[in-house]
């Protein structure tokens, strides 16, 4: 799920706290302290059907909440993960588990680039709740590719393919695979973060991307040359694009601020450390080779 803004955020410009160290956190703090109140709690649906971060009630299970919010970090309603999957082998939890957060930590590496490079995010982050709700009613064609994208890098990280979240842009994860497509993806999704809006005129195709559209997709150069100055944005080899490795983000996967919703301490503890457990997954599978089709 796309990164979800506070009250704070969008009424304040502050940048305090977004550079701490990679290795500054300290999860055991984090596990220490009771759930808060109401501002804490998972949110309402978004939509009147869930997206592949929701559960069968449409309450979000995985979410991101942007640096310089208050609660930063990625969020899991344990509660709801736990009514939806309980029944599931343990092994078929931990994958889609790992799904779920590996799918946010993308979203931390788009937020980095937008605050590294001093990019306003409020702008889309605005029209993403209407976005999305048109696509999912298949009333709009599809333009959002960060989740699409978010999606690639989960199904890499775990290597695990999951047939029922392949409706609208979370369908669209496949092509990414191939380096030029991710790379021709990461400028779209930069662009419109640059421009503040998903449907861009003279770049984005007049009927949305779908997986045939991706695989041939190229951006002008002028587009291109937009992003040419900017941070964390390498223009070629096969790590173009945003990048897809465990320390992408500001923070690193191991560190970034994880908050886990449910009223048991102990089972608090044990997501946290199926978190820390996936991560030296991840550090003895890196670095994957992305597969071009």
């Amino acid at each position: 799920m796309a990164p979800q803004q506070t009250r704070q955020q969008r009424t304040s410009k502050s940048k305090v706290g977004l550079f701490k160290p990679k290795g500054g956190f300290d999860l055991e703090e984090e596990d220490e302290e009771p759930l808060r109140e109401e501002k804490n709690l998972p949110p309402e649906p978004l939509f009147g059907r869930g997206g592949c971060c929701s559960g069968d009630s449409q309450k979000q299970i995985f979410w991101y909440r942007p640096m310089g919010s208050t609660d930063f970090g990625i969020h899991m309603n344990a509660e709801e993960f736990e009514r939806v999957y309980r029944e599931n082998p343990p092994d078929i939890k931990k994958d889609i588990f790992r799904h779920g957060v590996s799918h946010e930590y993308f979203h931390h590496i788009v937020d980095s680039w937008c605050v590294i490079n001093e990019v306003n995010r409020d702008n889309l982050a605005k029209r993403y709740e209407k976005q999305m709700h048109a696509e999912e009613r298949k009333t709009s064609e599809i333009y959002i590719l960060e989740e699409s994208m978010g999606e690639y890098l989960a199904h890499k990280w775990t290597r695990r393919y999951w047939e029922d979240c392949r409706r609208g842009t979370y369908s669209l994860w496949r092509p990414f695979y191939s380096s030029s497509v991710w790379f021709q993806g990461s400028l779209i999704v930069a662009l419109q973060y640059l421009k503040g809006k998903y449907k861009i005129s003279g770049l984005t195709p007049p009927n949305g991307f779908s997986k045939e559209i991706l695989e041939h997709f190229e951006v002008p150069k002028k587009w291109t040359e937009k992003v040419s100055s900017c941070k964390l944005f390498p223009l070629d080899g096969n790590d173009a694009g945003f990048a897809t490795h465990h320390e992408s983000g500001v923070w690193n996967f191991d560190n970034i601020p994880f908050h886990i919703h449910h009223p048991d301490r102990e089972l608090r503890k044990w997501y946290s450390s199926w978190r820390g457990e996936f991560y030296q997954l991840v550090l003895r599978k890196e670095p994957l080779i992305r597969i071009s089709e």
